[in-house]
């Protein structure tokens, strides 16, 4: 948990709202994700809505806490299990499977990558672990990879921050959608002769 809340801080600033995508638009975006329906609640954007959202003394106590610890934003995903909303148990995303995600959203809609890719996350890890900051607008995932592995979605920018198994203190990053860019031309040509 120490190693996630390190990462946390050093990815984190402004708010991107986040919203669950339908099932069928994920499984029809990317291949592999069933079409199950999607169970995702509406995310909660802020502490003062989550406290209101809030069932008992002990859920509030517990968001003020998290509020104390991320007073430029919200750990939505947190809050969410908090309130019940999400299970403790809800899946994380994949490097893999992110990086197909953005694939697929990087080959739509130019002006939209970035709330197309929170939306297909969103169905996937129920809502970012981070969302806020002061001045620039992130959203902020924190996978289930070892060593531990971050992105960060801004505007169209998402990137990918994993910890260098050489040197820990130093963290290794790149632009996903530019990594897509730089793949695509090489898959999609012709073989020449």
């Amino acid at each position: 948990m120490r190693m996630r809340k390190k990462w946390i801080v050093l990815i984190v600033g402004g708010v991107l709202l986040a919203g669950g995508l339908s099932a069928a638009y994920a499984a029809e975006r990317v291949p592999g994700l069933s079409a199950k329906p999607s169970s995702v609640p509406e995310i909660v954007t802020s502490y003062e809505d989550a406290l209101v959202r809030a069932k008992s003394e002990e859920q509030k106590r517990k968001i003020s806490d998290l509020q104390a610890a991320d007073p430029a934003g919200i750990s939505a995903r947190s809050v969410m299990m908090i309130l019940g909303e999400l299970p403790e148990s809800q899946p994380r995303l994949t490097e893999q499977l992110a990086q197909r995600i953005v694939s697929r959203v990087a080959s739509g809609n130019r002006d939209e990558i970035g709330w197309n890719v929170i939306r297909e996350f969103n169905r996937i890890h129920g809502a970012p672990d981070f969302t806020g900051g002061s001045g620039m607008h992130r959203t902020v995932y924190v996978l289930k990879e070892n060593p531990p592995t971050s992105i960060m979605v801004m505007d169209n920018l998402i990137v990918l921050w994993k910890t260098d198994k050489e040197n820990p203190d130093t963290p290794v990053s790149y632009d996903m959608v530019k990594q897509v860019e730089r793949v695509a031309p090489e898959s999609s040509s012709t073989p020449r002769n």
